[in-house]
């Protein structure tokens, strides 16, 4: 049964998003393209057509030799930094909540909500 299961899943999400495997570049969907930040704690992430920029504890999020894997639907976006090792260095999991909201989990911790700041 679980096999079944695993299998409509792996099927629906081939149907109904994009994966994308590519060295250099960021493909973020259209809707998240932006700035966005939760001041609580001061973390900022900015979107653009090819690439994503982190403003916080001054991480880089540049990987040399290193490629990035993308799972994009609607109303997700995932992705995965990898090193030139083929290790994770982090992973991303983001839920549109609305037009100018966002859950964001990074790595294995607890989601946080962000805004559109513009």
């Amino acid at each position: 049964m679980q096999r079944i299961v695993l299998s409509l899943l792996l099927i629906l999400c081939n149907i109904s998003c994009e994966n994308i495997d590519k060295n250099d570049f960021f493909n973020p969907p259209e809707w998240i393209q932006g700035e966005w930040g939760y001041e609580p704690i001061g973390v900022f992430y900015k979107f653009t057509n090819e690439d994503f920029i982190g403003f916080n504890f001054r991480e880089k999020f540049y990987i040399p030799n290193g490629k990035v894997i993308e799972l994009i639907g609607d109303d997700f976006y995932n992705f995965k930094m990898i090193d030139s090792n083929g290790k994770i260095k982090h992973e991303y999991k983001i839920k549109k909540i609305c037009k100018d909201s966002i859950k964001l989990w990074k790595d294995d911790d607890d989601p946080f909500t962000y805004s559109r700041i513009n």
